[in-house]
């Protein structure tokens, strides 16, 4: 599966997550990586949970090509706009961190920082949008991908990781949220944390994405015939056993989260000659395997190699 990515026209795509308690914290941090060519004097917002004029939460935009963000709780807090043009058609990672400072880093970069003036935070049960500010109609238009949110002030080295598009750590006790915009499934994008997936309107899901590692593998054959099948493992003590009663035609997020991983498609599929190059659509984490089945009287793989 190749990484995709949002589409939001600047007329009327939105998408809302549902407000859940668990995005009522502090500190916090939120991350997202966006492409545009937006550069006008209006608050465009890419993501916010804020109402306007309500001095009561936070909204991520774009101004003038630069970010501006802003962040209340009970009409104390700070807004400012950046110092880094970023509407030049790239993509760019963009992290927000919320403590008693608030600090934007673009492409893994300190663009600005400055005291949040709060010491905690409560937007009582406004949900999350993307691509409208809420209450004024004012929205983006560009690319919006792998948007998550934290219950935590990332740190330098995180910060650092996830900006050269390094994959999410999904099992990271401190991420809340996670929308990768890999795919829609019944009309919404899918929460691969918490299963808070958000409705879409008039959102067009692209078929590239941010730069976001994937891993694939390359199998080396002996120029004979044989055939390759993805299987599902289960860790135990001892040895990795294979599961039965999965069904590798209909596998979900957590089919993969919990077991393994699928291929890109070909599940069973006789290769002639050359390479065989096989995506995975989930990272491939500690403690999963795939194995390779060899059939038609093959004797052996020449090698197994793993490609970035």
């Amino acid at each position: 599966m190749a990484n995709k990515s949002l589409y939001f026209n600047g007329k009327d795509s939105e998408a809302i997550i549902k407000h859940k308690d668990f995005y009522n914290v502090f500190p916090f941090s939120i991350q997202c990586w966006i492409k545009t060519t937006q550069n006008n004097n209006n608050h465009s917002s890419i993501v916010n949970k804020y109402i306007s004029g309500s001095r009561n939460g936070w909204s991520l935009n774009i101004k003038n090509g630069k970010i501006s963000f802003w962040i209340y709780n009970n009409n104390n807090g700070c807004e400012f706009i950046g110092n880094t043009l970023i509407s030049d058609n790239e993509w760019h990672n963009v992290i927000i961190t919320v403590s008693n400072t608030v600090k934007v880093y673009i492409d893994g970069v300190l663009d600005i920082e400055v005291s949040s003036n709060i010491n905690s935070y409560n937007t009582n049960s406004i949900d999350i949008v993307l691509g409208l500010y809420q209450g004024s109609h004012e929205r983006y238009n560009g690319f919006l991908d792998d948007f998550s949110f934290w219950n935590i002030e990332l740190d330098n080295s995180i910060i650092a990781k996830y900006s050269k598009g390094i994959r999410i750590d999904k099992n990271n006790n401190f991420l809340t949220g996670y929308w990768n915009m890999d795919k829609l499934v019944d009309n919404q994008i899918i929460d691969c944390i918490k299963k808070n997936n958000g409705t879409i309107k008039n959102l067009e899901l692209i078929s590239y994405g941010c730069p976001i590692e994937y891993y694939k593998f390359l199998l080396q054959q002996n120029n004979q015939l044989y055939t390759i099948k993805s299987e599902f493992y289960e860790p135990s003590k001892s040895q990795y056993k294979p599961i039965t009663g999965v069904e590798v035609n209909n596998i979900t997020d957590e089919n993969l989260n919990k077991y393994g991983f699928d291929d890109i498609g070909d599940i069973l599929k006789t290769i002639d000659k050359g390479n065989l190059n096989m995506l995975f659509t989930n990272d491939l984490e500690d403690g999963k395997q795939f194995g390779v089945n060899l059939k038609n009287g093959i004797k052996k793989i020449d090698g197994i190699r793993l490609l970035k």
